[in-house]
């Protein structure tokens, strides 16, 4: 069986620069985590976490995961990444809420809520995976349901997906200290029709334009194909870009700059072993550095 995969399009940026110097303070005491709209699994949050800063900023986290589609070609192991993503973030003092298979008006009640609590000075991440389809230079996040589109439908993507550049600015515009975007969404074509276009872009995501502060990675680079797992053997229950990611996450002493570039390194080794190409590409515009997890 051929392994799921994802797709960027365009050629690979070139590095991010090096994270200038600053520094953001240490996480804080996370809230209990909020669970998913009715009808969706709940996450148990974890009960490891970090010390309060002393200047009581806050962490919130939004994480999404769509695997069962009702219209759109299912995908394996995105809700157990979403999870591990919450779990992670949890142990950094992230308050967390974990949305699976949601629909598009519960992933959007969700934005409002999730932004709504953002205040000045906060860090504020949003992860997603799932199907995702470029429509000329904008990317939208597909809901769990999500219609089926042929040729001449592409007005219903717009409709129907989550704008990623609309959910990057609801959380800039709250003055939000440190923006970020983690986007495993760049699959193929859930549109693609044999024999025909379809609807969207061949390939999953296509580049954003990343403002100063913000910091996006992507779970591969522009043209690549991210692998759900290295083999028909490979037993692990998150994918190769989830599973190296969160690992990072809880090391001590990263910049979320070196986590990128870390990500970066070890997906490609990994996905090098089956000879296959995959480099996550990330977009670090935070001025300063943020570190997740301080050193002791």
């Amino acid at each position: 069986m051929v392994p799921e995969t994802a797709k960027l399009e365009q050629p690979a940026p070139a590095p991010a620069p090096d994270a200038r110097p600053a520094s953001t303070a240490p996480a804080p005491q996370p809230k209990p985590t909020e669970q998913a709209a009715a009808a969706q699994p709940e996450v148990a949050p974890s009960k490891q976490v970090s010390p309060v800063p002393a200047d009581q900023s806050r962490r919130l986290a939004l994480v999404v995961g769509n695997d069962a589609y009702e219209n759109l070609p299912p995908l394996r192991k995105v809700v157990n990444d979403a999870r591990a993503v919450g779990e992670a973030l949890t142990k950094l003092g992230f308050d967390v809420t974990v949305l699976e298979n949601a629909s598009r008006r519960a992933i959007n009640a969700k934005l409002v809520e999730f932004t709504g609590k953002v205040t000045p000075g906060d860090t504020a991440l949003f992860f997603y995976a799932g199907h995702g389809v470029t429509m000329g230079r904008t990317n939208y996040l597909m809901p769990a349901d999500t219609p089926a589109m042929g040729e001449g439908q592409e007005a219903l993507i717009a409709a129907e997906g989550i704008s990623a550049d609309g959910i990057l600015q609801q959380i800039q515009g709250r003055g939000t200290k440190v923006p970020m975007l983690v986007l495993d969404a760049c699959r193929d074509n859930p549109f693609a029709k044999a024999g025909g276009r379809g609807v969207g872009g061949t390939r999953g995501l296509t580049l954003m334009t990343v403002p100063e502060g913000v910091f996006v990675l992507y779970s591969a680079g522009i043209g690549e194909t991210a692998l759900d797992r290295l083999n028909e053997e490979d037993a692990d229950p998150n994918s190769v870009f989830t599973r190296t990611f969160v690992k990072l996450l809880g090391e001590r002493g990263l910049t979320v700059h070196d986590i990128a570039k870390r990500t970066q390194h070890d997906v490609y080794q990994l996905a090098k072993s089956v000879s296959h190409s995959q480099m996550p590409a990330y977009y670090d515009q935070i001025l300063g550095e943020l570190t997740l997890l301080p050193g002791q």
